[in-house]
Order: C-alpha cells, then structure tokens, then sequence
C-alpha cells in the first residue's frame, strides 16, 4: 500500500513526541493511550523517538532532548532519524504536554485506519484465489479484523520485550503466593492440581457416556460466571447434544440445590420454588452466553467467538460440547482422523487467539469397557491421538458406582488428569450428587498428585 493512501497524520505525531520530550512524566499518558508497538507511528523516524523514549522509561531514567539523543546515539539510530536538528525542532514545536492525550488518540486512529486499509488488501486477495474454500476465506477475513481490532503484534519480539513482561509475570506470581494463577473452578482441590483456568489453555474434558462430563463443564461454567468478586468472567457454551432450556434447568438444579426428578416430574415444594428463585437470581446477573445451533460448525464457533470476545473482554472460558459432534463445514477430509484432528489444532488455536481457555469435551472408544481397571487413559481419546498432543490438559472422568452397584466409593467421581502442559499429574476425587447434577469438594477423599 503506498504511503500516500495509508492514513497518517505526521503533525499529531510531532505533536505525541514533542510532549514526552517536553515532559518526562507525559510518557505514562501516552503509553496508556497507544501502548508498546512502535509501529503506532506512521514514520520511521518517530517510531525510533518512541522506542527510544520506551527503553528509558523501561530502566526509570528520565526522558529529555538530551537522554532521547544518547539513546538514538547508542542504538545508532541518531542520524536515521534526523540527527539532533530534527529532535530539536520536535522539541520546539510543542510548548506544553497539556494536550498529548488528544494527539495520542489521533495517532492511535490513523493507526487503526492504517491497519484497516492492509487488512481489507489482504482479505480481497485471498477472496480471489479460487485455491481456496470460501469458508476457510470468511475464517481467515474475521481473524484478520480481529487483530486489528485488539491490535496484537503478529511478528518477532525482541527478547528484552519477553524478558521484561516474564519477570513481571513471575513477580506477580510471587506476591499472589497462595492465589490462584487461572480463574478459580470452583472446586478448590482440582485449582490446586490446575493452577485455575489458565488463558491460552485447551482443556480436554473426557468420558464414557453418562459419566457426567457436561454437568461438570456446566458446573464450572456456572462457578466462574456466578463469582461475587469483580474477576468474574463471561462463559460461551456451543452445545451440540442438548438445548439451552435444558442446560439452564440443570443449572438452576445444581445451584438450587434442586432434585432434578422433581423438575421434570413438576412436583416441586414451596421450599424448591424458593431455591429455583433465588439460583434463577444469580443466573440472571451472570454473563453466560449458549449457543444451541443445531450442526453447528468449526468456523462458526470460530467466529461466534471471535464476536462475543469484541463485545464481552471480560470472556474467559470457551466450553465445546462436545468435540465429535462437530460439523467440518465445506471442508474435504481424508479420514475421520484427520477432521477431528483438525478441530482440535483449531480450538487450541482459538484459545491463543482469543487469550481464553476453550474446554472441549470429548468421547472415548469403546475398549475402556473390556478392561478390569476402566480407568480412562490417553490412548482411549476417540478418533484422535492428536487431541492428547494438541491439548494443554487431558482429563478424565471415572465413576466407579456407574460400573460396579456396591461400589465402596458411590457418589464419587474421580478427576484423572494424564496430561498437564505446565504442571503436576494426578487424580482429584469429588463428590457428585447426581440428584443435583452437583460437583464439590470431597471431605474425606485427599486429592493424589504426581
């Protein structure tokens, strides 16, 4: 694209500049206003000022006509950008930092313009190419205007960059000590193995059918969405198997601490209409989205995302229930396999994307059901060992008393986690009552790590 079409405004660029350089402390107003990406900038030159402007204010020095010189002196950018005579005429031609807020929010929407104008360029070329399968073209035009909007840098950070944001993470982690890294579950002793729901994480959920997988998601779904604390996030829920009628009443059960016999028997108490009332209160508040499109498909969850993330920040968990039941779209596929393959590598992508955990419940094969111990292990995941590499966390769900009438751990589930990216293996045993669909912390079972 040629500068002379791109949206810029070099004056209001000047105009950021001169303040930071007027000001030393101007700089804290304009980064909250545009960030860290130099690129901001629509000139070269400018974008060198404000890098080197960043760097000083990285290691607390101060920010003057004479700093800003010896930081481009010893990048060596002094002379690209202008030599000394040009810093000085920044310099003058702002009088005071009063208005660099102004000025930062016009460079910030050129510079959306800007982004814009490439990315409607990038979209019509991929629109042309006939190589390509119009849903894959939709899938790829919506990723595109989504950066723009959340304006993500998508090439190389200079380590510095990295090792800055890491050790702020890492001093972060140390003053929460005991808090939780992730959003909370709900379910203190599965936190404690998990470290929370953490962004970025695909989350495989699997069973046997009947185990109760999607209550538990509905459960979790329920806690990170009904906090008290303003961490609350907003939950999406793609429901492939079942209405959302039928999801709010389970929820309503599980919070009420409803029998759900009785609901669909329609013999409820006074005590019961109470319970459904005060849990009908709390799922009123929350932010909590489903999506029962019958068939829906990969790219449409891809999308729908993508749409509910602009409009709620605040979303931090994505539940896919379940994985085998969704619809490839137009895409061809050679084997069963290779699909299933796909979506999962896609959800893990959607979660980077969108900086959320995607939970995704899963079926397992058959051959659990021929063996004594009927523990799930990885190599059971259904249709796809894929699934076990492109996860973050695998985990299953065992209920002893779905097998065995006399079992010794009746009304428990175990919580078998086989696979944890960037944490410890190991079983959290919970209490479930099925009459409620409820999942909680067991008080006589200890959790066992690895």
């Amino acid at each position: 694209m040629a500068s002379d079409v791109s949206p810029h405004d070099l004056d209001a660029e000047r105009h950021v500049l001169g303040a930071v350089l007027v000001d030393t402390e101007a700089i804290h107003r304009v980064l909250s206003i545009l960030g860290e990406q130099t690129t901001v900038f629509f000139k070269a030159a400018h974008q060198l000022i404000y890098a080197a402007a960043l760097r000083l204010t990285q290691r607390s020095d101060p920010i003057d006509l004479y700093t800003i010189a010896n930081e481009l002196k010893r990048s060596d950018d002094l002379s690209r950008v202008g030599g000394v005579a040009y810093l000085y005429e920044v310099h003058e031609s702002v009088p005071t930092a009063a208005n660099a807020e102004y000025y930062a929010e016009t460079v910030r929407d050129k510079s959306t313009r800007r982004a814009l104008v490439h990315a409607g360029t990038e979209i019509i070329g991929r629109a042309g190419r006939d190589d390509v399968e119009l849903e894959e073209v939709v899938d790829q035009a919506q990723r595109i205007l989504f950066e723009v909007n959340y304006r993500e840098d998508r090439g190389f950070v200079d380590i510095e960059q990295v090792l800055r944001e890491t050790m702020e993470y890492i001093e972060q982690l140390y003053k929460r000590k005991d808090k939780l890294v992730g959003i909370p579950t709900g379910l203190p002793d599965l936190d404690q193995l998990l470290y929370g729901l953490n962004p970025a994480d695909l989350m495989v959920v699997a069973a046997r059918p009947s185990m109760g997988k999607s209550a538990f998601a509905h459960n979790i779904a329920a806690n990170v969405a009904c906090r008290s604390d303003e961490d609350r996030q907003a939950v999406a829920i793609f429901t492939l198997e079942m209405g959302r009628e039928q999801i709010l009443t389970r929820m309503l059960a599980t919070l009420g601490r409803i029998d759900m016999s009785r609901i669909r028997q329609g013999t409820l108490n006074s005590d019961d209409w109470r319970r459904l009332s005060e849990a009908a209160g709390q799922l009123e508040t929350a932010q909590i989205f489903i999506n029962d499109t019958p068939g829906i498909t990969l790219m449409e969850v891809r999308a729908e995302s993508r749409r509910l993330k602009m409009r709620y920040p605040n979303l931090g968990l994505v539940i896919v229930d379940y994985l085998q039941m969704l619809q490839g779209g137009t895409r061809a596929h050679h084997s069963r396999e290779q699909e299933i393959s796909d979506y999962s590598r896609s959800l893990k992508e959607l979660a980077r994307e969108l900086d959320v955990t995607v939970m995704a419940l899963s079926q397992l094969n058959r051959a659990v059901e021929s063996r004594n111990d009927r523990r799930p292990m990885l190599s059971d995941l259904r249709e796809s060992g894929a699934i076990e590499q492109d996860a973050d966390i695998v985990m299953f769900l065992y209920r002893d008393d779905y097998y065995n009438e006399n079992s010794e751990t009746a009304g428990q589930v175990e919580i078998i986690v086989r696979k944890h990216r960037n944490g410890a293996l190991g079983t959290v045993v919970l209490d479930f009552q099925n009459q409620y669909l409820l999942f909680k912390s067991s008080d006589h079972m200890p959790a066992d790590y690895v």
